[in-house]
This record gives structure tokens, sequence and C-alpha cells, in this order.
């Protein structure tokens, strides 16, 4: 069966998906979106993929947030970790730099952009609440490096004293950042 890829070819996003899929040989099938009229954004697009993003790709019907074998883990885990590298990081080390580095180097903090990358981060924290509703981790049901590296922008978020980790609004991340930053054999004795 040929892979399903949703997005634009003229996104750079796309071409490098296709791109590899052409390198392995990989059939699939482009299914193009009206992207620009942000359909991507639309209830049905976003049950596919929550962070309501391109392009989006699905074998068989089964999503790439999906179990069934080592290759299946492998692309979880690989989503996993883009996603706090491109999705978590830029928003909450945006706050950081914004409300912590500033101050460090006497400069005051810019409110309006302490603001945006808020609710950028709001946004990020809302998608992931809706992808830990169907797996204790990130990429899956196994705790990986993925979901470890969220610590140290995590750690910067509760010394700003935001409480995105204990909104009780996100059960499930909430329970996510409990089990990623508690003590435990191997790890520091603050959760890294």
């Amino acid at each position: 069966m040929a892979l399903i890829l949703h997005g634009s070819a003229n996104s750079t996003c796309v071409q490098r998906v296709m791109t590899v899929l052409k390198k392995k040989n990989a059939p699939f099938e482009l299914v193009p979106g009206d992207f620009v009229a942000r359909e991507h954004r639309y209830a049905a697009y976003l049950e596919k993929n929550p962070l309501g993003q391109i392009p989006y790709l699905h074998d068989d019907g089964t999503q790439l947030l999906p179990p069934s074998g080592d290759l299946h883990k492998l692309a979880k885990f690989e989503q996993a970790a883009s996603m706090e590298l491109s999705q978590f990081d830029p928003s909450a080390a945006g706050l950081a730099t914004k409300n912590i580095f500033k101050k460090r180097f006497g400069m005051k903090p810019d409110k309006e952009g302490v603001e945006q990358y808020k609710a950028r981060l709001i946004g990020k924290l809302d998608a992931y609440e809706k992808i830990l509703s169907h797996r204790k981790y990130l990429a899956g049901n196994e705790i990986t490096l993925a979901d470890l590296f969220h610590l140290p922008c995590g750690a910067m978020l509760k010394e700003q004293g935001y409480g995105f980790f204990k909104d009780e609004s996100r059960p499930n991340i909430v329970r996510w950042w409990e089990d990623i930053s508690s003590p435990r054999p191997g790890r520091l004795k603050d959760g890294a």
C-alpha cells in the first residue's frame, strides 16, 4: 500500500518528505490541500495531525504516530523529537530569552514578545494534550529522549513562574510532566 502524503508540492517541508520517499523508492500519493485557505486548521485535519501543520504522512490509514514494529517506533521517536525541537523549544526558549536572559544582560523584558511566545506555547501544549491523551509519552508508551529533551526549557518555564505543567485543564500534560520530571534510578535529583 502506498503512503499518503498530505501537503503542497510547493512546500519545502513537503519537498523534504518527497525527496526521502523517492530516495527510498517508497510509493506514495500526494494529496494536495488548500493550505492558503488554512485547510490544515480544520477539525478533520486536526484529528489526523493535532499540530495542524503540513506535511502529514500516513500509511494504510495508520498515522505516523502508530505502533507497528521498529521502523514505526523510530518514526514515532523522530516525530516526538522533532516536535520538541521545532514546536516546544522555540516557544519555551523564546519566553526564557524575553524573561530571563534579557534581565541577565541588563535589558528590560519585552512584554509584547512574552505574550506572543506564551500564546504560541499554549497552542503547542494544547496539541501535546491531545497527543498525550492517546499514549503515556510523546513517542508511545515508553519514555524516550524526546520526552526528556523537554526538561531544560520546562525547568526554565517553572523558574519564570509559569504553571503550564500544573494546569488541571491539561491533565495529560500534568501526568506526563510529573512522570518525566520525577527522580528515578539513573536520573539526577531534579529529574534530569
